[in-house]
């Protein structure tokens, strides 16, 4: 009987104890879980955050500089305009010659018979040759912007360079290489369409061998007819300070951004590559594990979207991991001005990294509070086992006297109540 009270006491005490500890631990594990998703939620949201400022911070860089390329170019022009103005300005003259007109894209070349286009009452000679001096050109060179005075070529509106301080790959002046009204791909060449509809025509363009931020505007013979147009214009690559804050960028531990052209020709050609190795290299053709064109879909999703507007892209990175490739988050955004496609990316495993910690510190904080359950389990059942014989022995010695008088014997029970008392007299 004593051990029947004494173990229904204690297993009351226990299953209380137990019972507090398991509804405990349920809550902890439960919240842990709650925590961590919402954790692991913000975690994500935090990147792309991340990721997104990243991009539209380069895209307001970019629109600074293209601010203050227009406005110089804009400046520029009218410098030029006003010396052609003062020297007579552009019309032809009686005289007429034979040159080799090279298309700058496709290369090209036939000959052609064209009259020749003076300034004022001078005649301006097709000169290659940068040691010898190009008169309005050369008085117009001023650090890294170029100037170029163009002569329509036929009815079409193909306009020929005939005096320019523009490279081409041979290091000579660029001249007899022209711009056709028709581009490779079949479409109206941008600058010319504006050009021959008399328009001016500000923004980014091929010129002979690269992309220049340039500002082209025509002019006419008396008659009013488009017979030419004048060029100003600054590479792109010279926006130093531009490339350098992109490459400077800094996204997560293995993270970078980069630009890519975004049509035409250039479509898809690093403009600027993490560490600068993969300049001027075609990746439009890079195909993930299931072959999916990547890169184009990234340019197509960029292009579509609002003007500002920055999206998320997610893609393996073929390009830069031969084994293993991991799956990048990239915020993606169009600058349409310089027709660049900007791109912020992110491992995604770097990512995930940051939730796998979290993850394993709520798993630790959970087995510290099984840990700590379990000793105090153990602690309450060496109390309760003092406890629960504290209580049950004088009820179970009370019940044996009780028994002993109805048996009659007294004097048994007189013993046990001496018994009883005595344990009484230790316990207090």
């Amino acid at each position: 009987m004593r051990i029947n009270i004494q173990f229904k006491i204690l297993g009351l005490t226990i299953g209380a104890a137990l019972t507090i500890a398991i509804i405990a631990l349920l809550i902890v594990m439960y919240f842990s879980k709650e925590i961590s998703n919402k954790t692991e939620d913000e975690l994500l949201t935090i990147s792309k955050n991340n990721l997104k400022n990243t991009t539209a911070n380069i895209y307001k860089s970019c629109e600074v500089a293209n601010q203050l390329f227009n406005s110089i170019l804009i400046r520029k022009m009218s410098v030029a305009e006003d010396i052609i103005k003062k020297s007579g300005g552009i019309n032809l003259s009686n005289q007429y010659t034979n040159i080799q007109a090279v298309n700058q894209f496709s290369l090209d070349s036939k000959e052609i018979k064209i009259q020749l286009m003076r300034i004022g009452t001078s005649v301006i000679n097709i000169n290659e040759d940068f040691n010898k001096y190009q008169p309005i050109i050369d008085d117009l060179k001023e650090n890294n912007y170029t100037f170029t005075i163009f002569q329509r070529i036929n009815e079409q509106g193909d306009m020929l360079r005939i005096a320019t301080n523009v490279k081409n790959n041979n290091g000579k002046r660029a001249v007899g290489t022209y711009i056709p009204y028709i581009n490779p791909d079949g479409k109206t060449n941008s600058v010319l369409s504006k050009i021959l509809s008399g328009e001016k025509y500000i923004g980014t363009a091929f010129v002979v061998n690269d992309y220049y931020q340039s500002i082209y505007t025509p002019f006419r013979d008396v008659t009013g007819r488009i017979i030419g147009m004048l060029y100003a214009g600054v590479s792109l690559k010279e926006s130093n300070k531009l490339h350098q804050s992109v490459l400077e960028t800094v996204v997560g531990k293995a993270g970078y951004s980069y630009v890519l052209g975004a049509t035409g020709a250039r479509k898809g050609y690093y403009i600027i590559s993490k560490g600068s190795q993969n300049l001027n290299k075609s990746i439009l053709d890079l195909k993930d594990s299931k072959g999916y064109l990547y890169i184009e879909n990234l340019i197509e999703q960029a292009i579509e979207s609002e003007e500002e507007q920055i999206s998320f892209f997610n893609y393996e990175d073929i390009d830069n991991y031969n084994n293993n490739p991991p799956e990048m988050l990239s915020a993606i955004a169009y600058f349409k001005p310089f027709d660049w496609i900007i791109v912020s990316a992110a491992r995604v495993d770097e990512i995930e990294e940051s939730s796998t910690n979290l993850r394993n510190g709520f798993f630790k904080i959970i087995i510290i509070f099984f840990v700590a359950l379990t000793l105090v389990l153990v602690a309450v059942f060496f109390v309760g086992l003092s406890v629960s014989k504290r209580i049950s022995q004088p009820i179970t010695e009370s019940a044996t006297i009780m028994n002993e008088i109805a048996k009659g014997k007294i004097n048994n029970a007189l013993v046990k109540l001496d018994e009883l008392n005595r344990w009484y007299s230790k316990q207090s």
